[in-house]
């Protein structure tokens, strides 16, 4: 006598989930487990540097037409102040 012998019936088909899994590249490895989403945590970045006034200075040798400065003070002058009298101009 032969035990397990065959009855002629095709053996059980394995269920089609598991088919589908080792078929599909995209599924993650581990099904049972729930991986988290690893959120990146943003770093703060310093705020920027106000910019530095620019001061101008004048040359220390600095030649100026005391011809051209004083017309150019008295026009000014003319213009915010009103025609005023200097003498010896």
């Amino acid at each position: 006598m032969v035990r397990g012998g065959s009855t002629g019936a095709p053996p059980p088909a394995a269920p089609a989930i598991l088919e589908q899994e080792k078929r599909s590249p995209l599924q993650p490895q581990q099904q049972g487990r729930v991986q988290p989403e690893v959120v990146p945590v943003p770093v703060p970045v310093p705020a920027p540097a106000p910019p530095k006034p620019s001061i101008v200075k004048a040359p220390k040798h600095a030649k100026v037409n005391q011809k051209t400065l004083t017309s150019a003070v008295l026009e000014l002058k003319q213009r915010y102040v009103g025609p005023t009298s200097v003498s010896g101009v």
